[in-house]
């Protein structure tokens, strides 16, 4: 995080395939000004003829705790 802040809106596959990530940006690897989920990972494989997606994300991150509440889902893109 630092003095910066990065926030995804699309993920590119390929140069061919692009996935949208929400409407609005959302923050990667640090909980920023209150807006969750919070992007932890992305991954794209590929699956015989799919590209799945991975998402990660948590509700927060603390210092005890590290990422809180971490939920994975996987999805396919055409």
């Amino acid at each position: 995080m630092g003095a910066g802040h990065v926030a995804l809106s699309r993920f590119e596959v390929g140069g061919r395939k692009e996935v949208f990530l929400d409407v609005s940006p959302q923050p990667f690897n640090w909980p920023c000004m209150g807006r969750a989920p919070v992007v932890t990972r992305l991954a794209a494989r590929q699956v015989g003829a799919e590209v799945v997606l991975e998402r990660c994300t948590a509700s927060d991150w603390t210092w005890e705790k590290g990422y809180v509440d971490m939920v994975c889902e996987s999805e396919a893109i055409k």
